[in-house]
């Protein structure tokens, strides 16, 4: 059924050239590739949608997914990186601006580019009003969380940490978010040495008030009790350790069975703890 239907579009794209259900059907097909993460394929037929349809009401769309394929491609990230600039140049106020810029953002990281990427992202904060454009809020949040791990890579723990903060200090952050960033903070403490408030912040997420029946099927959630159970260990408290994996296990997280394992061997070295 799916060749059928990719000979379907293929066939309206030759009946109706430069028309736009010509367009719509090679976005369809392009769609298609995308959906099933035949990217080179993908961004061939997003391509072909602004070539042989210029004036057309999807080419937008086709332009900032060609772009958004060649990145998920993989083989060539400065051409992932022309295509999101073509798409800027092209509609700079188009529905996907504030995207193509955070997939510029992500390609300069990939490319190592750290203090490139930090510009983009900082710029994208600095110039958007979410009060104004709240349907941006997510992506808006996204771009601050990559800004305070490129100024961990960076390490810039300071300023990571106030960029995390920044995070939490907005009303409305969703669950996973938070845990997200409370371990990123945690982890820049611990770069920093200060296990203390490392320790925290992971504890923070195992002990917050916001935990909730859902947190166990968080990755996040999981990471901090194993992290957070690591330096309980590193200080030699194997009482703390036994006691937040007890919890990441009677929570039934994610970890539960690593975290069973550990309190095994913790109990086995030491068999005074209850």
């Amino acid at each position: 059924k799916t060749g059928e239907a990719l000979k379907e579009y293929e066939d309206l794209v030759h009946a109706h050239p430069n028309t736009e259900a010509g367009a719509m059907a090679q976005m369809r097909s392009a769609e298609h590739y995308f959906s099933q993460k035949n990217y080179a394929k993908a961004q061939e037929q997003f391509t072909l949608v602004g070539k042989n349809f210029q004036n057309s009401s999807v080419g937008p769309d086709a332009a900032y997914f060609a772009a958004l394929s060649a990145y998920k491609f993989k083989q060539d990230l400065n051409e992932a990186k022309r295509l999101a600039a073509k798409y800027l140049e092209l509609y700079p106020n188009g529905t996907h601006g504030f995207e193509a810029r955070m997939l510029q953002g992500d390609i300069l990281t990939e490319q190592q580019d750290f203090a490139g990427a930090l510009v983009v992202y900082e710029n994208l904060i600095g110039g958007t009003d979410i009060v104004k454009r709240p349907d941006l809020r997510p992506l808006y949040l996204s771009a601050m969380g990559r800004k305070g791990e490129l100024l961990r890579i960076l390490e810039k723990y300071d300023d990571a940490i106030t960029a995390f903060q920044s995070i939490l200090d907005l009303p409305n952050v969703d669950l996973e978010m938070i845990y997200n960033t409370e371990v990123q903070i945690a982890r820049c403490y611990e770069k920093k040495g200060d296990r203390t408030r490392a320790l925290e912040h992971y504890l923070n997420v195992v002990y917050g008030d916001k935990a909730t029946a859902q947190s166990a099927e968080s990755f996040w959630y999981a990471k901090a009790g194993l992290n957070a159970a690591t330096l309980k260990e590193e200080q030699r408290d194997f009482s703390g350790a036994a006691k937040i994996l007890q919890r990441m296990i009677k929570s039934n997280a994610s970890c539960k069975t690593i975290a069973m394992e550990r309190l095994k061997q913790i109990k086995d070295l030491h068999p005074e703890l209850p």
